[in-house]
């Protein structure tokens, strides 16, 4: 090779890497350009005489005030192989259960139960087989009739029942999932409000080979007895999909909350009011009495961890206080539930309590804490279910209607939960 020769191809190759280095300073300007943003707007709103550390992180404590839930001894429910536990209180006596049990030989295929359980005695009823290969349900009950939204591997299906559950038909496929190789099933969110108006939001999972699995949130409705065409509300996993009157529908997900003025034809992200993605980002959601979107977050700062929640103003355009810290400790926090009955808030979630492993996964234990004047206090942190460090709890879910709240979990180990299983407590407020 000449001198020349080498000076040509010295020269195309540094060609070449140019674009490469001013790519990466690039994404290191902008990554230095975020941080520094992040770190003027993250004290957030209510960064005032509500701060009990000395740190620079913004964490509201609520006034403490009343008494906390006393909440039954769990009983089991379903069986050790059950999952995804889902939960509703329908009427003033009689919750329903719905979960997964899996084939042992192949573990995407199963049943999809439905099971009636006596408020007071915890007494359950015969579970009934609802749909083939279905791993995870919502539903709107209204006497005897239950239209459900049962998740598949690819699509959702409407589940009809005529008879309290006794019996099911499917109506039709509300939806593909569009997963790719996506793992993920579709998550979905489910409501009705009293003109018998019937929503349901549900994420598309899609695969980038660049970007990995990202969500979409879409919504459709029920009109007519047909299920709409779906609109893309925005990025995220719902979480909740709430009637607030005649033309404003609100998607909550996990990292942005989506109203639709128009019944739900197109949406805009509520972002005013919103200092730092913490903060607005739910893993559960509720409507207040007055219209006001309350989502529950679980996330970490620093080596501390968080459950808090955040609301929404009333006509759900900005984000204003409160911000409530429920809980911060050393150890992870995980599936934060809301639930409001009235102006009583309810709030439950796994924490990692006493550091405990067992294989590569924290023991957790649950914990709630009640308000009972729509959120201005709220009482002390009560353990749900007794006190074994030996004991976890996989997954969580509450419910709250005519004076009762309920939990359905996942746990296993100890003198209560033994081998594990599905469970159920409730308390009255």
């Amino acid at each position: 090779m000449t001198f020349n020769s080498s000076i040509r191809a010295a020269c195309n190759r540094a060609r070449l890497a140019i674009p490469f280095i001013v790519l990466v300073l690039l994404i290191a300007f902008c990554v230095a350009a975020c941080m520094s943003d992040r770190d003027e707007k993250r004290d957030g709103p209510g960064d005032d005489d509500n701060d009990d550390d000395d740190d620079d992180f913004d964490d509201p404590i609520p006034p403490v005030g009343g008494d906390p839930l006393s909440w039954s001894d769990p009983v089991q429910i379903g069986p050790l192989e059950g999952r995804t536990p889902s939960l509703q209180i329908d009427d003033p006596d009689t919750m329903h259960v719905a979960y997964f049990v899996p084939d042992p030989e192949k573990q995407a295929e199963g049943y999809l139960y439905f099971q009636p359980i006596t408020i007071g005695d915890l007494e359950a009823g015969e579970a009934v087989e609802v749909a083939a290969d279905a791993h995870r349900a919502l539903w709107e009950y209204d006497g005897q009739h239950i239209d459900m939204a049962a998740v598949r591997s690819l699509h959702i299906v409407h589940m009809i029942s005529e008879d309290n559950g006794a019996g099911w038909t499917q109506g039709d496929r509300i939806a593909n999932s569009d997963s790719g190789g996506c793992p993920d099933k579709p998550p979905i969110a489910f409501a009705t409000d009293p003109e018998d108006r019937i929503a349901m939001a549900f994420g598309f999972e899609h695969h980038s080979a660049l970007f990995g699995c990202v969500c979409y949130v879409h919504l459709t409705t029920l009109q007519d007895g047909e299920w709409a065409e779906s609109v893309q509300a925005g990025n995220g996993i719902p979480n909740g999909v709430f009637f607030l009157d005649d033309s404003r529908i609100v998607i909550a997900a996990d990292f942005a909350v989506y109203i639709s003025s128009d019944g739900g034809k197109t949406f805009q992200e509520v972002a005013d009011g919103d200092y730092t993605r913490n903060q607005v980002r739910g893993a559960d959601s509720a409507v207040m009495q007055d219209g006001s979107i309350w989502l529950a977050s679980d996330y970490s700062w620093g080596n501390k961890y968080y459950a808090s929640i955040c609301a929404s103003d009333a006509q759900v355009q900005n984000w204003t206080s409160p911000y409530w810290v429920l809980a911060e400790h050393e150890y992870p926090i995980f599936d934060p539930r809301i639930a409001v009955d009235g102006d009583n808030v309810i709030v439950v979630w796994l924490e990692a309590r006493t550091g405990e492993v067992r294989g590569s996964y924290y023991l957790m234990q649950a914990f709630s804490r009640i308000s009972r004047d729509g959120g201005k206090t709220f009482s002390e942190e009560l353990r749900i279910g007794p006190d074994e460090p030996e004991m976890t709890i996989e997954a969580l879910e509450l419910s709250a209607r005519y004076g009762h709240a309920a939990v359905f979990f996942k746990a296993g180990g100890g003198e209560t939960y033994g081998e594990g299983g599905l469970f159920v407590s409730t308390a009255e407020y």
